[in-house]
Formats: structure tokens, sequence, C-alpha cells
């Protein structure tokens, strides 16, 4: 066995959503900004804008119960998370007022959806708009690499997404188009 190579890693999944991506998708499930929150459909809305503002994973998003958010300290405790490490996950202003749209749609946890069931209707969404290719978890990535251009300091941004190396999380999800990398170069703000 010494002569068979292993076969090579394949390279990380680079997959970024396009906000005409995001929006064509969030229109697909109904859901509105200013609505209550009623069917399953608009969960599945509020899930890509949440994953969107906080870099969290699918399965995280639907396991959040309301007494690990709090909402005066601007965060939301995930005891349980792939990596098995309990993190604090910090909220924008934008996941702040997507929480607070969902408030009392259901008790002891904040979606009513299961992860299975977002997942699938997630695709069903995405195929019925015709956007190709993306994943949930791709709405992880896009998260990241937003906050990437605002959280600069690499182990600031790992302790918000849960990666405990920062090389992956640098080589996978900092992923600057090279128009913004230009922008920055002759000192253009986005």
């Amino acid at each position: 066995m010494t002569t068979v190579a292993r076969p090579k890693e394949p390279p990380p999944r680079n997959r970024r959503a396009h906000q005409h991506e995001i929006d064509a998708i969030i229109e697909a499930t109904g859901y509105q900004r200013n609505e209550i929150i009623t069917k399953g459909s608009h969960e599945v809305g509020w899930a890509v804008l949440f994953a969107i503002e906080t870099a969290m994973r699918l399965g995280e998003i639907t396991a959040i119960e309301w007494k690990d958010v709090y909402i005066e300290g601007m965060y939301i405790h995930l005891p349980d998370t792939k990596n098995g490490l309990a993190r604090n996950v910090p909220l924008s202003a934008e996941a702040e007022r997507l929480l607070l749209q969902i408030k009392g749609y259901n008790h002891p946890r904040v979606l009513k959806i299961e992860s299975d069931s977002l997942s699938t209707r997630f695709r069903f969404f995405r195929d019925k708009c015709g956007v190709e290719g993306l994943r949930f978890h791709d709405l992880r990535h896009e998260a990241s690499t937003r906050m990437a251009q605002i959280i600069k300091n690499p182990a600031d941004l790992a302790k918000i997404t849960g990666h405990t190396d920062v090389n992956i999380l640098v080589n996978t999800y900092y992923n600057p188009t090279p128009t913004e990398v230009a922008m920055r170069l002759r000192g253009i703000e986005e």
C-alpha cells in the first residue's frame, strides 16, 4: 500500500449567496419584514435572514431556546455546537429585530420548524425561484465573509463562528470578491 496515493482533499466550498438570490428566496417564502410570523414558510425566510446576520448553522438556529436568548446582553448562548463547545453569538441590530419579530411564536424554542424540514423547505424555495447551487450552509459563509469586512481580527470572528482553527476561518470563510479587494486597495468604502 505504500505506492498508493491517498485522494486529495477537495478544495473548500467558496459559494457565496448573492443579494438577489437571498431576496428571491425571501420573496418566495412570503416572509414580510414588518408582519407577524404565522406560517412555516415565513420561518424559512426568517431563518435565511437570521443565518446571514449571525453566521449560525441551520441546526443551531432551529435549536435556539428562548432561555438562551439575551436581548439585553445582545447575544445568544449556544450550549451545544458542532465542535462540542458552547459559544455566545453576538446579535447585530437586525438579528435583534428578527428575534423580537418572532418572539411569542413558539415556546420554549424560537422556531417551530425542525432542522430536516427547514433544510427541505429551503431547497424547495431555492429551486422555486431558480437559484442554482446554493446550500443553506452557504449563508453561513456569506455571513462570515460580511462579518470579516467589519471584524478585522480573525480571532474575534472565530469566537462568533465557533471555529477552533483560525486558519480554516481565514482560508474558507474570508472570501472577498476581486472587486471588494480592488475597492479596499483604492481606499473606497463599500
